[in-house]
């Protein structure tokens, strides 16, 4: 017999339903805010489709050590997906007008997770427009779609795919280390 997704998700969290519901509901929240948190127009819907993409992982017999992390990593590649679909504006360099305000610190009631996603965002936001279009780009799509769609990038940018997979994690790393800076500004 087939599993579904979403029970196979809340299999995952717990083998009781009432646990695995609030579970759930505590996720649904965090994510939420997440998306909120970016600017997202739909924060629910994209909601759905993060518990929808990680239930199809669990149902393929995907190993998922920690929810909560994965359901970051998912949440981040969903909402660059996203952004990579709104209008070209997102793409043009910031005006002085857009620049977002200091890093505030954040109260004790929010998470370390809910302070790593706003970092995370004001971080995309502040590279140069032509990488985060690249990083957009690179993570647009899924499956084969999002496999074919990198092959056709690499041959846009007339390099290999080793390579345009290589920039990608340049671009990454630099993303964490912003990241690790800013959460060091909200700490000190």
């Amino acid at each position: 017999m087939k599993t579904e997704p979403l029970e196979a998700l809340f299999d995952y969290l717990s083998s009781d339903r009432n646990q695995a519901g609030e579970r759930y509901e505590a996720l649904r929240r965090v994510l939420m805010k997440f998306f909120e948190w970016r600017g997202a127009l739909s924060p629910d819907h994209l909601t759905d489709l993060t518990f929808d993409r990680i239930a199809k992982k669990l149902v393929e017999g995907e190993q998922i050590r920690n929810i909560n992390s994965y359901c970051q990593k998912v949440a981040f590649l969903i909402f660059l997906e996203w952004v990579n679909r709104q209008p070209d504006r997102l793409h043009e360099p910031l005006n002085d007008d857009d620049k977002l305000p200091p890093v505030m610190p954040f109260s004790n009631e929010e998470s370390a997770q809910e302070r790593r996603w706003e970092c995370q965002r004001r971080c995309l936001e502040e590279m140069p427009p032509d990488n985060r279009a690249v990083i957009r780009e690179y993570f647009a799509g899924e499956g084969r779609d999002r496999i074919n769609h990198r092959e056709e990038m690499a041959v846009r940018l007339a390099i290999t795919r080793t390579a345009l997979g290589n920039r990608i994690a340049r671009l990454l790393t630099k993303l964490r280390e912003c990241e690790q800076r800013c959460l060091k500004k909200i700490h000190d």
